[in-house]
């Protein structure tokens, strides 16, 4: 049997070249091992879903012949980093929009999670904070409408 690998010839019966240690396999074993097509399934992601629980799609980055490439964001992580601008005690004049978006992005991670009663006083919070905002503020304006939803369930 000649290898692969090196083009040694081996005797029939060995199962690794004598010369470069390389496995021989017989047409046999090669035929008896087909390759097998597996599907993937076919769950369209799209901006916002969940996907293994903790990634949350941001948006498509780009589509091909294999499939598409996405921009997500671990969940966990960014609920981690959020609850530690929410805790500031102090520098919160100078970090005065991100500490106050935290309360909605935080709000906006536990609803994802289910977590009704975090993301009821969140969204309460990020209001309280925004209460003399303008009007038409998107944060704003989303946050109140889940705030009525969530209270209406």
């Amino acid at each position: 049997m000649k290898c692969p690998k090196c083009n040694f010839e081996n005797p029939a019966d060995t199962k690794f070249c004598g010369e470069c240690a390389a496995p021989l396999h017989t047409s046999k074993e090669i035929s008896a091992s087909p390759t097998e097509t597996l599907e993937t399934p076919k769950e369209e992601l799209t901006t916002g879903s969940i996907f293994a629980g903790r990634y949350q799609i941001i948006e498509v980055l780009g589509k091909g012949g294999m499939g598409k490439v996405y921009k997500a964001q671990n969940l966990d992580d960014a609920r981690k980093e959020y609850e530690k601008i929410a805790a500031l005690t102090n520098g919160r004049m100078w970090k005065g929009d991100i500490y106050a978006k935290s309360f909605y992005m935080l709000g906006m991670i536990y609803e994802q999670k289910g977590w009704k009663g975090k993301v009821i006083e969140h969204y309460e919070k990020f209001l309280d904070l925004w209460k003399d905002a303008d009007p038409g503020i998107a944060e704003v304006e989303n946050t109140r409408k889940r705030l009525i939803a969530l209270r209406n369930q």
